[in-house]
């Protein structure tokens, strides 16, 4: 993470060195009068270059996100809400799309919804607005200093980095001088906090539903095999009168795999509610920078699915 107080033409003299950065945005923050309203507010407003939501894999839940021209002088001016913000104030209705609301006693068209507890920060951050880097560029905009965040050249580690940038930075002051300096300090910016505390749950919660998977696999397989102990008899019968053995492995098989099936959609719909009290439950602090929402991802659904044909392909073979 670049350090503070970079200026516009900084940012983007830097976003123009790729031995260095891979992408690079900007963003500060600005308090607002929100008087939309009855019940005028001061909010805090996340300002940012119009690249960021795209390097972040920001996406809004609806509307739009930001776009070129959003953000420049004389554009018509125009805002992202939080997803907890837009419940909170307008009761969650998606007409609130190309409405306006009141920042400051200036009127900004709502064209978009972040999702669920998405923050670049803090939990405070209702209101999102676009700056336009290269139109505001040695400008007099109101916002003359950011913060930069960027992604590394994959070739370099942080050290790397932070060697490569002084050498351009003495480069770039020589060529292109600024009123500043192009130097800028790099910082690794970690999107989770881990104490010995936090760490020591999620093993703990880790190990607690391996558990309970190995639990509900043992079981699975016990209710299948007692079915086909209990069906011996008939099993026997049908073989001597003629059916073949790989069409009653075939019977067994469908019957334990429907079970594992029927098994792993309970179990998704399971995780996908306690997922919403995990997170009610977790610390404040414990993640920040949470640009997507947390949710049970398909990764996590292709090993619940391998786990349970797995399990459905052992107990009927047995």
């Amino acid at each position: 993470r670049p350090g503070g107080g970079l200026a516009p033409e900084k940012i983007i003299g830097w976003q123009q060195q790729p031995a260095v950065f891979e992408r690079l945005e900007g963003y500060t923050g600005a308090v607002y009068d929100f008087t939309e309203s009855a019940n005028p507010e001061r909010v805090t407003a996340r300002v940012v270059s119009l690249g960021l939501f795209d390097m972040l894999g920001i996406r809004t839940h609806i509307g739009r996100p930001f776009a070129a021209g959003d953000g420049a002088p004389g554009s018509e001016k125009v805002a992202i809400l939080s997803h907890e913000f837009w419940r909170a104030r307008f009761s969650g209705s998606p007409d609130v799309l190309g409405s306006s609301i009141v920042l400051n006693d200036e009127r900004y068209t709502v064209i978009g919804v972040l999702g669920p507890r998405t923050t670049l920060l803090t939990d405070e951050e209702p209101v999102w607005l676009p700056f336009d880097l290269s139109a505001w560029s040695g400008g007099s905009s109101e916002h003359k200093f950011f913060f930069g965040i960027g992604r590394l050249n994959a070739a370099l580690d942080v050290s790397a980095a932070r060697t490569a940038a002084d050498t351009l930075a003495a480069e770039l002051g020589r060529s292109t001088p600024l009123a500043g300096t192009w130097y800028l300090g790099i910082e690794e910016k970690r999107s989770a906090q881990l104490t010995p505390t936090t760490r020591q749950t999620l093993f703990v919660l880790l190990g607690a539903v391996i558990l309970l998977l190995l639990i509900a696999c043992v079981n699975t397989t016990s209710f299948a095999l007692g079915q086909t102990l209990r069906r011996e008899r008939e099993l026997r019968l049908r073989a001597a009168i003629g059916a073949g053995r790989w069409r009653l492995l075939r019977e067994c098989l469908v019957e334990t795999l429907l079970l594992a099936s029927v098994a792993a959609v309970a179990a998704a719909v399971i995780a996908r509610t306690a997922l919403a009290a995990l997170l009610a439950a977790a610390p404040q602090g414990l993640a920040f920078m949470t640009t997507r929402a947390v949710d049970v991802d398909l990764r996590v659904f292709a090993i619940m699915a391998a786990a349970a044909l797995s399990v459905g392909l052992v107990a009927g073979l047995l």
